[in-house]
């Protein structure tokens, strides 16, 4: 350890570190202090991260940047507070940017670490700013989601952008185990570092018939009414913690109710009060508590919690608390929670090995997804092993398991970049940039991605590009003149805004027809969610009358499909959207959109969080086509729908401390505005939101 920089051989001495994991000194070997670029494919737990540690504050000490980039805001929080706390202490300053997609974001010139996730680190280029001329160390964790449909290309574009715009820099790739890690390292002119070593043991087995069936062992555990039951009981038995992954949210919620009788059991009288403590949020995250958060609290009381996205994100921070801090035993939770945050357990079941989806039906997932939510089991320095288990309904069952997932090898990860949605939005931004300025520049770019590197062959890419540049070209977002392409004002700030192209042109023709109409917060919302730039609700045969009427009374801003047309849902489906809207603005609580609309409250916080940013658009563009009413109507339907009010209330929401239900309890009792607030007797005021916050707002009215 002694060739470690000084910085990293004191946290590890506090961590009680005193000897290198098998891959970080492979990583050393390799040149991880020479400045090589290194593709680190090893499990979950093996020390990935503590290489990107070492590559950053060796940059750090040689006056460099470190680019940390991420697949999600939530892994970006967790590595920004863990690393500002280890290494604050020492000058190295960390930034987090998950923010704004309009912004340069200027203070973050003045940091040495800067955690953001692609998706943000592909808007920072498209605003060009200014930090990027010092990074000399790109870190690229989970680069394996490279193979995901929705992430990938993005992730793949980024990295190939930033290798043109870093030619010196450091680049460390860190992948869970993958079959093709070669291909990838040769992409990224990287070493490869490859490991199969885990700080924890890992037994990986499958549950049948009352026992539990590992690759040279098996043995039998008490027996409950059925296998989840079992399994859980027998790892409180040992007082020690349980994740079980399910493939929908419901079937989370649901198994979660059915072990807390078996956590329960197992609570100190010490827990119980702490568990208390969360509870008590948990139940009080929304303005008024829902059944889902009813339901949470009384689970997490009781040592048991569920986890997924339809919770809000105060909610899920407190099930993680929870479960980090050893007081929530048992943990239901999506496959989303593997890919996020670091929550380790003893023991680890993957109940559900398929998953449903409305274009390919029932699957099962792939061998690398199994993996990942089983290198979750294991809590590195607490158990000398980990086990995770799925679970068998029959003796044949138990064998395919075997051959075909535990046994079996991961995937090989493939390019996701040869379809059109995920091309529009990059081909605009090459050009908008000057990255590209010719077709062959383009085409040129595109011969040093992953997908090329992979397929060899670029003809039918090619052809998609070209189209692609027809279509940008008919939208009036570049020009060609002879043989140079350039963004106009109108392209560049699509690019900008990081909207597709294909979404920005409906916007745009929606602005163009609603010259002279009357707006609605019903027709603006729906032309908006008619563009596509949001997922649509979906809708039942029962609820297709009442909105094909629906659409006949509304004056909506864009022309109805013909009903026999393939565009036909996606216009129902916008409607549906639209009224979702609608009553969230109208104060409907977030108990009445769940029943109505048949989604969670970390959804409503989710749509409401999308279209703040298609109104921000919308607003942006207005102002290339002069449309004045609809700027100023947009603008005022940003703030109702930030907090969820009607016009009357926008004097009081934006005193902070009052949110939509204290707004709507004082205007019903003649406190309507700011001014009214500031003349109100405290008594009256405390009367009506209490006492403690009727301080706080008094204070803040009259400083």
């Amino acid at each position: 350890m002694d060739e470690l920089p000084e910085i990293i051989i004191e946290t590890l001495k506090k961590r009680g570190v005193t000897e290198l994991r098998p891959p970080q000194k492979l990583s050393i070997e390799k040149g991880l202090m020479r400045g090589k670029n290194l593709v680190v494919s090893s499990p979950t737990s093996s020390g990935k991260t503590l290489i990107a540690e070492i590559a950053m504050v060796k940059h750090f000490e040689n006056r460099g940047k470190t680019l940390y980039i991420v697949p999600l805001k939530s892994l970006a929080s967790e590595k920004f507070n863990s690393f500002k706390e280890r290494y604050g202490e020492h000058g190295l300053k960390t930034a987090l940017s998950i923010g704004d997609f309009d912004k340069q974001d200027k203070f973050l010139d003045s940091y040495d670490l800067i955690i953001t996730t692609s998706e943000k680190t592909d808007s920072l280029i498209r605003h060009n700013a200014s930090f990027f001329r010092n990074v000399s160390c790109v870190v690229i964790d989970e680069v394996h989601l490279l193979n995901d449909n929705s992430r990938g290309p993005t992730l793949e574009i980024l990295i190939t952008i930033l290798r043109q715009m870093l030619p010196s820099a450091q680049f460390i790739a860190l992948s869970a185990t993958i079959k093709n890690d070669e291909l990838l390292s040769k992409w990224l002119s990287a070493e490869l570092v490859k490991s199969d070593y885990r700080p924890v043991e890992l037994r990986e087995g499958v549950f049948f018939n009352n026992e539990l069936f590992f690759t040279n062992n098996s043995y039998k555990i008490r027996d409950e009414c059925n296998a989840e039951e079992s399994i859980a009981s027998d790892t409180m038995v040992r007082d020690k913690q349980i994740i079980f992954f399910l493939n929908s949210r419901r079937n989370a919620q649901g198994l979660s109710k059915r072990l807390e009788k078996i956590s329960r059991k197992k609570l100190s009288s010490e827990n119980k009060g702490l568990l208390d403590i969360i509870a008590d949020k948990i139940l009080y995250a929304l303005e008024y508590p829902t059944e889902q958060c009813r339901l949470l609290s009384s689970l997490v009381r009781h040592g048991c919690a569920f986890h997924h996205a339809g919770l809000v994100e105060k909610q899920r921070n407190l099930v993680e608390e929870g479960f980090r801090n050893k007081l929530i035993k048992v943990l239901c939770a999506t496959p989303t929670l593997a890919a996020g945050v670091n929550l380790p357990a003893f023991r680890v079941v993957v109940r559900d090995l398929t998953r449903f989806s409305p274009a390919e039906g029932c699957q099962f997932m792939p061998v690398l997804e199994v993996k990942q939510m089983f290198g979750r089991a294991g809590r590195p320095g607490f158990e000398e092993f980990g086990e995770a288990l799925a679970i068998a309904k029959s003796e044949g069952d138990k064998d395919s398991i075997f051959e075909e997932f535990i046994n079996a090898e991961v995937e090989e990860i493939y390019s996701k970049l040869g379809v059109e949605p995920a091309l529009r939005t990059h081909v605009l931004s090459l050009i908008s940039n000057r990255f590209c300025n010719t077709r062959e520049a383009l085409h040129n770019f595109f011969s040093k991605t992953f997908f090329a590197e992979q397929y060899n062959d670029l003809t039918a890419l090619n052809k998609l590009i070209n189209n692609i540049l027809v279509s940008l070209i008919d939208s009036d977002f570049i020009l060609q003149d002879n043989v140079y392409l350039t963004a106009t004002p109108l392209g560049k700030r699509v690019c900008e805004l990081y909207l597709d192209p294909f979404v920005a042109d409906k916007i745009i023709n929606s602005i163009k027809k609603s010259k002279g109409a009357e707006l609605s917060v019903f027709n603006v919302m729906q032309a908006l969610c008619y563009s596509e730039g949001i997922k649509l609700l979906r809708v039942n045969n029962k609820e297709c009358a009442d909105l094909m009427n629906s659409a006949g009374d509304e004056k909506l801003l864009i022309d109805a499909p013909n009903p026999f047309s393939y565009e036909y849902d996606s216009f129902l489906r916008s409607l549906k959207t639209a009224s979702l809207f609608e009553a969230w603005m109208d104060e409907e609580s977030y108990q009445k959109i769940s029943e109505d609309f048949k989604i969670f409250p970390g959804d409503v916080r989710n749509y409401v969080y999308t279209m703040d940013w298609l109104l921000y658009s919308l607003a942006e563009l207005c102002a290339f086509f002069d449309n004045k009413s609809l700027l100023g109507f947009s603008k005022r339907l940003r703030t109702r729908l930030a907090y969820g009010v009607k016009d009357e209330l926008f004097g009081l929401v934006s005193i902070k401390g009052i949110g939509r239900v204290r707004a709507r309890k004082l205007f019903a009792n003649s406190i309507k505005s700011y001014q009214d607030v500031v003349k109100a007797p405290l008594e009256k005021l405390a009367n009506l939101v209490g006492a403690g916050v009727a301080q706080k707002i008094r204070e803040r009215v009259n400083p």
